[in-house]
């Protein structure tokens, strides 16, 4: 049988209250018949364990008022497929933590999904980018980020833990962990590098190749702000 994705459904336990969808969408649903959709919002915490900061979660509130932070993954296997298999735990077939649907939600076994995820789970998100401060790209892993650039797992390393005499790779940009700590470290770098440089702008913004010239560093903070 196919479902529709705008079919929507209770969500167990609070009465009608909230609804969920086929495609991983949750709203509200009022006493008047109106709905709103929630916010649905990741985990920024650091006490968070990693895999928690990258799933997607909604905030509820049960009938005695008290409002709970709950993975939607959670809310749809409760709303869609009821009881877990035992032995099993929940799991995106297509390792994307985000995608939702019903059709992207199966069961497994936690030892084979400990296979699956291991290296991804012990693995950094990489960040990369530009000379002015502008994110270009993010990547899962420095291999990933390797690949994508033609630099070997080892040089992507060595640029995040910033151990190179030069923050700015062979390739032009900066590689960093993608933390706000190991940006603003990166960026300091970056500043400290090009103090006294600044970028030559034209009428429309960055010129596609900017010269560089010998300047007050404050000019530097004005061309990065803008």
């Amino acid at each position: 049988m196919t479902v529709k994705p705008d079919i929507w459904r209770n969500i167990p336990g609070y009465e009608g209250k909230y609804q969920a969808s086929y495609s991983g969408e949750v709203r509200r649903v009022f006493a008047s018949g109106k709905t709103r959709r929630m916010c649905q919002f990741r985990k920024t915490s650091a006490k968070a364990k990693k895999i928690l900061r990258e799933r997607l979660f909604v905030k509820l509130t049960d009938s005695d008022g008290k409002a709970k932070e709950v993975a939607v993954l959670k809310i749809m296997v409760m709303t869609y497929f009821g009881e877990i298999p035992e032995g099993k735990v929940p799991y995106h077939k297509n390792g994307v933590v985000t995608d939702n649907w019903v059709s992207n939600i199966g069961f497994i076994s936690r030892s084979e999904l400990g296979k699956r995820t291991g290296g991804i789970s012990k693995s950094k998100p990489v960040i990369k980018i530009d000379r002015y401060g502008s994110y270009i790209e993010a990547y899962k892993s420095a291999r990933e980020c390797g690949r994508c650039n033609h630099m070997s797992y080892q040089t992507v390393m060595d640029y995040c833990n910033l151990k190179n005499k030069t923050v700015i790779a062979p390739d032009g940009y900066i590689y960093a962990w993608e933390n706000e700590k190991s940006i603003k470290a990166h960026l300091e770098r970056l500043r400290q590098q090009l103090s006294g440089v600044s970028i030559i702008i034209s009428e429309d913004g960055y010129d596609e190749e900017p010269e560089l010239c010998q300047t007050a560093e404050g000019t530097w903070y004005e061309a990065m702000d803008m």
